[in-house]
């Protein structure tokens, strides 16, 4: 599905660049939440998603608003040369798997 999203992304902003509609993409990567995944009061317990957390150099995760600052910082004026992107936010997490 993320694919999907980042692709749709890539042809709206072509289709939308001349009218200065820009069209952006934020990939987080593992976000902790009280109550979340990988938490003592999540539904499956703490070890959801623990794996996928210890392949991260941020083996915590990163917090919720670390993320929502990537997301206000695509949409600020600050990144109006970005259009098409897919800002991956994952803390270095796909830089490390092997292909």
């Amino acid at each position: 599905m993320k694919a999907a999203l980042t692709n749709q992304c890539a042809g709206l902003s072509k289709t939308l660049a001349a009218q200065g509609i820009r069209i952006d993409a934020v990939s987080p990567g593992p976000v902790f939440s009280e109550g979340g995944p990988g938490t003592a009061s999540a539904p499956r317990g703490p070890s959801t998603t623990r794996a996928s957390w210890n392949r991260s150099p941020r083996p915590n995760g990163h917090p919720q608003e670390e993320t929502a600052r990537d997301v206000v910082f695509v949409a600020s004026p600050a990144a109006a040369l970005l259009t098409g992107a897919n800002i991956m936010a994952d803390g270095g997490l796909t830089r490390r798997i092997p292909i």
